[in-house]
């Protein structure tokens, strides 16, 4: 029985470090799950937003985006878009967001965001690329409050793509 239990507790152990996420715990930069590493840096992730690999959000929300397999970094990034930078900080202000990345949470505020313009407006985007994705389907859920601002309130999405297989 002693030799059951140390066999199935090495086993347990032997999984959670396969999967390199210990349940509980959020994903933070350079953390990962299976070979998908998780990262902040530009300079370590010079490559292009889903958004933009799958010609437009509609693609992500109704899960019909395919992503390269020779693509092997990209950015899973969405942001607060607003008309202006006052109006971004006013919106940023007290709010409070949360992702999951296939069912792991991912610690945000570890990553950091970056503003930027886009289509003549302000944008403050989260910093999260993924490198040497898994093929298969992958989903990313994003949960945000907005306190101040002009559109407050609950909002989400769900985004999800497919990887091909090489």
């Amino acid at each position: 029985m002693k030799a059951m239990i140390l066999f199935l507790g090495s086993f347990m152990a032997a999984l959670l470090i396969a999967s390199c996420q210990m349940p509980g715990t959020k994903i933070q930069p350079g953390g990962k799950i299976g070979d998908m590493e998780f990262i902040n840096e530009w300079e370590n992730c010079q490559a292009p937003n889903f958004n933009d690999i799958c010609g437009g959000f509609e693609t992500l929300v109704d899960g019909t985006c395919e992503i390269p397999a020779d693509l092997t970094k990209f950015w899973i990034s969405t942001s607060l878009l607003r008309d202006n930078q006052e109006d971004l900080e006013l919106g940023w202000e007290g709010s409070e967001w949360s992702m999951t990345f296939d069912g792991y949470a991912v610690d945000l505020p570890a990553f950091g965001t970056f503003d930027m313009d886009y289509e003549d407006k302000r944008a403050r985007a989260w910093n999260v690329c993924i490198s040497n994705p898994a093929p298969g389907r992958h989903t990313v859920a994003y949960k945000w409050f907005i306190k101040n601002g002009v559109e407050w309130g609950n909002f989400e999405n769900s985004l999800s793509f497919t990887v091909l297989s090489p």
